[in-house]
């Protein structure tokens, strides 16, 4: 899985780029926790969930330009979330520490 720059208005953190459909499935399953400033990048992605996860996560759902559709914080074990028919990938991190994005804002994937 390569490394990448995620960007959001001067803020960046270490994104890792789940690219390949193996790394797509496997997402963050096994993990017991993902270090503040590290996010996951799924693409192509349009919808996540939470079961067999370890840790409560927020998600990012991007469209093909990087333009934020949705945001769905504090999601919890057992969960789903869907970011809609234009969604083209997902960030997820540990739930907590990602700054205020909302919808309309664009994230920038270096």
């Amino acid at each position: 899985m390569r490394t990448v720059t995620a960007v959001w208005k001067g803020f960046s953190w270490q994104c890792l780029d789940a690219a390949a459909a193996f790394e797509r499935m496997r997402g963050l399953l096994g993990r017991d926790d993902l270090p503040e400033g590290v996010v996951m990048r799924l693409c192509p992605c349009g919808a996540v969930h939470t079961f067999g996860m370890r840790f409560t996560l927020d998600v990012v759902f991007l469209d093909a330009s990087g333009k934020v559709l949705r945001v769905r914080r504090g999601m919890r074990r057992g969960r789903m979330a869907f970011g809609g028919f234009r969604s083209a990938a997902a960030l997820e991190a540990r739930s907590g520490w990602l700054p205020d994005i909302v919808p309309g804002d664009t994230v920038e994937i270096r």
